[in-house]
């Protein structure tokens, strides 16, 4: 039964309290938690108002609307038109796309979500950060933090949200340290030893071409013509114009012979592909990345290769690092920069006048 509102109550704020001996007390009708706010009048009338906002906002009102700009949105309903924005404006590959949606899901779960764009403060995203660095480590948080940046970044170019008052721009990026050891070129070539048929192809096409184990898994045989390897990189769409005279002297091969190892007797228009098949795969199916790192970690265990303390092993991963390195001893740092698609400033205002139309000539000497 709601306690009945007496004459020397009257003016008083939403779920605030006065004991006879004169102290305020403010009750949460949400959790039914109390807390103490002393005896001054003024103070305590003015924490009890704050404190109903807040829950105004929260709960959502057609009143709170009109305060904060009439078609406010809540972040909920935001993420969707994000989502339809980041389709339409990026072509986010499969990978890519599905890792937005897992973390916009974690997001959406939380109580801030159903704030207001305008209402969510620092302190919202803040302890939203610290919880999943605590329950799912750094690398969770940081993505997390990633994410809620971006999507409030475009809040703030459709009008949503003043640009100063993006609530994640403060907010601590968690310090991911990196655990696993890098691949070195001796590693390299003992686990290539103990790999054999498409392991070895996929071995060889990343580290003579430098590219990420996804854009290893899906080359195509009809890419390779007029002498270069024409690849649009799956993460970045950066769009690369490889020669297949590239030589990479530290494993004594040249693209265009990877590319002719590559060829067999089973038709696939891949180069990564089965040589094998059974009920679960047919002849000439693209390897997929599970199956490629899953192998090239066997072959690892087999070469006897174990991590140095506190760390992990070198993944399939670490041949883009790996060829990275041999190359700018061979080849130097402007060279690698491009053949692994990374831009400087300086590059990507270049590219961005063209509109990324161009294909990026990766030149040998």
């Amino acid at each position: 039964m709601n306690r009945r509102r007496t004459a020397n109550r009257r003016g008083f704020p939403d779920n605030l309290y006065q004991k006879t001996d004169g102290y305020f007390w403010y009750r949460n009708p949400e959790t039914g938690k109390t807390k103490g706010l002393g005896r001054d009048r003024a103070t305590a009338f003015r924490e009890a108002r704050n404190a109903n906002a807040v829950l105004a906002q929260k709960q959502g009102s057609s009143l709170v609307d009109w305060v904060l700009g009439g078609d406010a949105k809540t972040l909920t309903e935001w993420m969707k038109d994000y989502e339809a924005i980041y389709i339409k404006t990026r072509s986010p590959a499969p990978n890519t796309l599905a890792m937005l949606r897992s973390q916009m899901k974690s997001i959406n779960a939380e109580d801030f979500a159903k704030k207001q764009l305008r209402a969510i403060t620092t302190f919202d995203i803040s302890n939203f950060i610290d919880k999943v660095e605590a329950e799912n480590g750094p690398r969770a948080a940081q993505q997390r933090r990633t994410a809620l940046l971006d999507i409030f970044r475009e809040a703030t170019a459709k009008g949503h949200l003043d640009a100063s008052k993006n609530p994640v721009t403060v907010v601590r990026n968690p310090k991911v340290v990196v655990q696993r050891d890098r691949l070195s070129i001796e590693q390299f070539l003992a686990i290539r030893e103990q790999a054999s048929g498409w392991l070895v192809n996929a071995m060889n096409l990343a580290i003579l071409s430098g590219q990420r184990r996804e854009d290893v898994a899906e080359a195509e045989f009809k890419d390779f013509r007029d002498g270069y390897w024409y690849l649009v990189q799956g993460k970045t769409k950066t769009k690369l114009r490889i020669p297949l005279t590239l030589r990479l002297n530290a494993v004594g091969l040249s693209l265009e012979e990877v590319v002719k190892q590559c060829r067999d007797d089973v038709v696939s228009k891949y180069l990564i592909h089965h040589t094998t098949g059974n009920t679960a795969r047919s002849l000439g199916r693209k390897v997929d990345l599970s199956a490629i790192s899953n192998q090239f970690a066997d072959a690892r265990t087999r070469a006897g290769i174990v991590p140095n303390d506190g760390r992990t092993p070198p993944t399939f991963h670490e041949i883009r690092s790996l060829s990275e390195r041999l190359y700018e001893k061979e080849y130097g740092g402007k060279f690698t920069q491009k053949l692994l698609g990374h831009k400087s400033e300086k590059m990507t205002a270049v590219y961005h006048d063209v509109r990324g139309s161009d294909w990026i000539d990766v030149a040998v000497g």
